[in-house]
């Protein structure tokens, strides 16, 4: 029985928040860019993978539990003290994280995209080949 982490929850503000997995396998948390000027700042998605999803210090101290896909749960921490990881969590972290890096592997080819232009462009026009053009041959290569 091959068991997956479907999402990853812990406490904020006195509320479970669930954050599910991409399709890379990975979990995503808010990054917050800060910009020159001050006041302002800009926030993104950054993915991590499921074990630095789980000692991130924003998640290891608010009680992560995750949620397999058979229905289980399984709290990452005894007691949700972070300095006791569950054998049997981190395991499974461990799996995932593997599963997902040899998909990422396996699919590494796929994720650069190349334009392909219908019609060659040339570097330069002072040079131009007859033969790639289907011109006919100045001569008579005796096949009439």
């Amino acid at each position: 029985m091959n068991r997956k982490i479907v999402s990853i929850s812990f406490l904020y503000e006195d509320q479970r928040i669930r954050i599910g997995c991409d399709k890379k396998g990975k979990f995503p948390l808010p990054k917050i860019r800060k910009s020159r000027l001050p006041g302002d700042a800009l926030s993104y998605m950054h993915p991590h993978t499921a074990k630095a999803f789980v000692e991130h210090r924003k998640v290891r101290d608010s009680d992560p539990v995750l949620t397999l896909s058979d229905g289980t749960k399984i709290r990452v921490y005894l007691n949700g003290d972070p300095t006791g990881p569950v054998v049997e969590a981190m395991s499974v972290i461990e799996n995932h994280d593997e599963s997902s890096a040899t998909r990422t592997k396996l699919l590494g080819g796929v994720k650069k995209r190349v334009k392909v232009s219908a019609k060659p462009k040339l570097k330069s026009t002072s040079y131009i080949d007859d033969y790639d053009f289907g011109f006919d041959y100045p001569f008579d290569d005796g096949l009439d």
